[in-house]
């Protein structure tokens, strides 16, 4: 019940959210990045059913991720990067480079990305293509903006439960 009103009103806040974030962005108003890192820890509390925390309130400019699980099995670098496929690379790379990293074991990282236009332009990093010890498979590790509007329509309780994200990060 009142599933198709719920995901009306995912689709107008998730439009709106990108949108406020890149308009503001423009005007120098305000760090996007500070802003989609905030819903991006709701958003994770969601998708990952546990909760989350901003490592850059430890420390300022924390390297390489942002938020980090409760259990701190899941890194999740946050971006209002345009082009997906080298922040992913970038990102990699630079974990990989990483000596006496605190990162050293880590096997598994996500990327939660505001923007959706080069979605298409994203490949597997595994095998021959993996970059240092962690694989990337797009379906698993990449979370964007069109993928929480395609989790709602198959998960009603994602879609009840956003309701509560939203009041948490506004617009």
């Amino acid at each position: 019940m009142y599933s198709k009103e719920r995901m009306n009103f995912i689709i107008e806040y998730m439009s709106a959210y990108k949108l406020k974030i890149q308009m503001s962005n423009e005007k120098g108003l305000f760090d996007s990045a500070k802003m989609f890192e905030l819903f991006a820890l709701e958003i994770c509390k969601l998708f990952f059913k546990q909760n989350f925390y901003n490592l850059n309130t430890k420390k300022s400019n924390f390297p390489i991720f942002d938020l980090i699980s409760e259990d701190k099995k899941i890194y999740v670098q946050v971006s209002t990067e345009k082009y997906i496929p080298s922040k992913i690379k970038r990102t990699l790379e630079k974990l990989r480079d990483l000596e006496g990293s605190e990162f050293k074991n880590l096997n598994k990282a996500y990327f939660f990305m505001l923007d959706n236009s080069t979605v298409t332009n994203v490949k597997d990093l595994i095998g021959d293509k993996q970059i240092g010890n962690i694989p990337f498979i797009r379906k698993e590790n990449l979370i964007t903006t069109r993928d929480i509007v395609n989790k709602a329509e198959v998960d009603l309780q994602f879609q009840e439960d956003f309701g509560s994200c939203t009041k948490v990060v506004g617009i």
